[in-house]
Formats: structure tokens, C-alpha cells, sequence
């Protein structure tokens, strides 16, 4: 495994980590959108709202959408 394959399969495997912890993902999408990463920002935003959809109440958008809408 070349050295490139080591970073970026270290870098997905700490990514699903974060997954696990919603702090960590938030500041994670915050960090993206500020460097202007935006699959990154969509991507973790967009785990945040599967872990929380029943935090959301009925008829809100998730905050996935609302990034992208604002972003448009």
C-alpha cells in the first residue's frame, strides 16, 4: 500500500469514527464549510440529521438541506 493509500484509508476510518459522535461531527462540518470542502460539509451534515431525524420536528428541514439551500 503506497503511502497516499495509508493517509486516505487512515483518514475515511477516523471519518466513520466521527460518525459515531455527534460533537465531533458538527465541528467536523463546521471546519469543512470553512475551508470550503463542500461534499464534506453535505456528508457530515447529512449524518448528523439519519442520527437525529427524530430531533427534527415534523415539517423542518434537516440541516443538510438547509446548508445546500443556502449555499444555491
Amino acid at each position: 500500500m503506497s503511502s497516499i493509500d495509508t493517509h486516505v484509508h487512515k483518514l475515511i476510518t477516523e471519518l466513520q469514527e466521527m460518525v459515531n459522535n455527534h460533537e465531533k461531527l458538527l465541528k467536523l462540518s463546521l471546519l469543512a464549510a470553512v475551508y470550503d470542502i463542500a461534499d464534506l460539509t453535505l456528508y457530515c451534515l447529512s449524518k448528523f440529521d439519519e442520527r437525529n431525524s427524530l430531533l427534527l420536528a415534523e415539517g423542518s428541514s434537516s440541516l443538510a438541506e438547509d446548508w445546500l439551500r443556502k449555499m444555491s
